[in-house]
């Protein structure tokens, strides 16, 4: 978005060690691998969304119809393709 204030630091702060957090609570459960949406781009988009929103995360939140044609646009792609390589499948020779 034109004008928005970048969402990441665009430079080192001299003032902060690291930018990662410990992780709090215990090992991970089995439905955090899940893949969001019900297993579809366009129902990832969506829950990607809502979490946005329900974080507060307003600008990011209303990326929706543009997320929402990325998704279209990778469906479109996966239907033409023809199975010998999934187009999410990164390959190597």
């Amino acid at each position: 978005m034109n004008g928005a204030q970048p969402y990441f630091p665009v430079a080192r702060d001299p003032d902060i060690q690291s930018y990662f957090e410990r992780l709090k609570g215990g090992p991970m459960s089995d439905a955090e691998f899940e893949f969001p949406g019900g297993g579809n781009a366009d129902g990832l988009a969506q829950a990607l969304v809502a979490h946005w929103a329900a974080e507060g995360e307003v600008e990011l939140a209303a990326t929706t119809l543009r997320l929402e044609a990325i998704a279209a646009a990778l469906g479109k792609v996966a239907t033409q393709a023809n199975s010998d390589v999934d187009i999410f499948c990164y390959t190597l020779f």
